[in-house]
């Protein structure tokens, strides 16, 4: 048996992380706070898939995907996903608390400044 394991070869247990937080946008740029960066990175690290809310909410040309479906999709997702998942992105007023009440493990909110200035 080799002594070599991964993290996710460790844990015993199931993960469930969601990762909240806002974004800015100036007159030049969308800043965002690092949400899908770390999600991205925790799920490599983890051997956990990354679900990205945003890529669920919006359809090809920034179209609403409807609040019906959506929920479908995000539960879809978290219910094929039994060993964990890293989740990133916030959409409450579609949401409502579906991912929190779905045995969250642990909920991470970013905070970007409030006023950026652009020179």
């Amino acid at each position: 048996m080799s002594m070599n394991h991964t993290l996710s070869e460790k844990m015993l247990y199931i993960i469930m992380i969601h990762l909240i937080g806002n974004s800015v946008i100036t007159e030049s740029e969308f800043v965002g706070t690092g949400k899908t960066t770390l999600g991205v990175y925790l799920s490599a690290k983890l051997n956990l898939p990354h679900i990205s809310l945003d890529e669920l909410a919006w359809k090809p040309g920034w179209q609403d995907t409807p609040i019906d479906e959506f929920k479908e999709k995000v539960g879809a997702c978290m219910a094929q996903n039994t060993r964990g998942w890293i989740m990133d992105g916030h959409h409450p007023k579609a949401l409502g608390t579906l991912v929190a009440d779905s045995a969250t493990d642990i909920i991470c909110e970013f905070d970007s400044a409030r006023f950026v200035t652009v020179l």
